[in-house]
């Protein structure tokens, strides 16, 4: 069982049949900030569901939300060709779309990789990175990673374990992914804050996915 979803169970069994007043100072802010109405003697059902992301589903006096359950390591994977179909949709350069291919399938010596790698693609790597500084563009890219899915479409996105953390809305989310600084440089390609790794290079039987890695450290918010 995934950490996430051993997370997502801890919660669950802690909010559901309980009144607001019975909860942990920490469930008591995600629930007042899903739930602004509520009242401290109502209710609460909570559910978890596990298809493609882990979910729990809070529901007061009939009022239902969706809160995803997600880690402060964010790791997506997508293939290669639909994200290039996606970029191109956005009106990402052709050759920008070019440089990503290039990286990802870099026709090089197979063990060349990290710093070597990318030196290698030095130019390719400063072109994709000046495209995606492109705020708008970023946008929809983070839209696309985490809310193109055919599930149940998340309210909020919760950042933590059961004991501690946060509670985002999609816009709160977008600004933190947005905003966040890393001051290390990791040898690889980034698309705006997400550093892209070539998975067809770390793995060969993945030829044609590629993963989008992103570590977010937890704020209290006031």
């Amino acid at each position: 069982m995934g950490v996430i979803l051993k997370v997502s169970k801890r919660m669950c069994l802690s909010l559901n049949n309980k009144k607001l007043s019975e909860l942990s100072d920490n469930l008591q802010k995600v629930v007042k900030t899903v739930m602004s109405n509520i009242e401290k003697d109502d209710e609460i059902k909570c559910v978890v569901r596990n298809t493609s992301k882990v979910v729990l589903i809070i529901e007061v006096k009939g009022n239902k939300k969706i809160i995803q359950i997600i880690k402060n390591k964010i790791q997506r994977r997508d293939r290669i060709f639909e994200l290039i179909k996606f970029l191109k949709s956005i009106n990402v350069k052709n050759e920008v779309l070019k440089d990503i291919l290039s990286y990802h399938y870099a026709n090089i010596d197979k063990n060349i990789f990290g710093e070597q790698l990318h030196e290698h693609f030095s130019f390719e790597i400063k072109r994709v990175e000046e495209e995606f500084k492109d705020k708008s563009k970023m946008f929809k890219v983070i839209e696309y990673l985490f809310f193109n899915t055919s599930d149940l479409k998340s309210d909020y996105f919760y950042l933590g374990d059961d004991r501690y953390g946060n509670i985002y809305s999609c816009g709160e989310l977008y600004e933190k992914i947005l905003s966040h600084k890393d001051n290390y440089r990791h040898p690889f390609m980034r698309i705006g804050p997400f550093n892209v790794l070539p998975i067809s290079r770390l793995n060969g039987s993945l030829k044609n996915e590629i993963m989008f890695k992103l570590n977010l450290t937890p704020i209290i918010k006031k």
